[in-house]
């Protein structure tokens, strides 16, 4: 298992990096760990500094090997789908949905 408690991490990468390693993550939900942790699919996200929290969670990883083999699967497969391409896809997707936003709004303050 890979046991994260910090609050602040801005991206995620070493939670990314444990996850293709097919290791389930005890992680604490806030910054970029919100964007890749999904608590009870590929891992148990825990509240900042809720040390009782990450404590059950790290116990029910160790004495529930089913769980544990579940989320280390779930975690792997979720990291397989995962792609710079893709990434950079949804990115563009993004900024085109924004640029098409702008168009249509401009399109209708002009008629008005």
């Amino acid at each position: 298992m890979f046991l994260f408690t910090s609050p602040t991490e801005t991206l995620g990468f070493v939670l990314l990096e444990a996850m293709s390693s097919g290791l389930p993550a005890v992680a604490c939900n806030e910054g970029g760990i919100r964007d890749t942790l999904i608590n009870g699919y590929n891992g148990i996200s825990c509240n900042e500094k809720a040390e009782d929290e990450f404590y059950n969670a790290c116990e029910k990883l160790i004495t529930d090997d089913t769980l544990r083999i579940s989320l280390a699967e779930n975690a792997r497969n979720y990291m397989l789908e995962k792609s710079w391409e893709k990434t950079f896809d949804r990115l563009i997707s993004s900024y085109q949905e924004v640029i098409d936003n702008k168009v249509e709004d401009n399109s209708i303050a002009m008629t008005n």
